[in-house]
């Protein structure tokens, strides 16, 4: 799960990780498929973010959650 307020600063080039959701969710998913591509284990599926979509420490407008 990738919740941005439980991400301390900095994280992706923010101070306060919940007012940058969007930053936070791809840098979070390109770590994870650096990671899925470098097991020496076969990864069979794909990978998918469940998102924060409630207010914690920020209150999250509709464009920011279709971001």
């Amino acid at each position: 799960m990738i919740y941005p307020s439980h991400y301390r600063a900095p994280y992706a080039g923010c101070q306060n990780p919940v007012l940058c959701p969007y930053a936070v969710v791809n840098k979070t998913m390109k770590e994870g498929a650096d990671i899925m591509a470098s097991s020496t284990t076969p990864v069979i599926g794909k990978s998918q973010p469940w998102l924060q979509d409630f207010n914690l420490g920020a209150i999250y407008t509709a464009d920011m959650v279709r971001a």
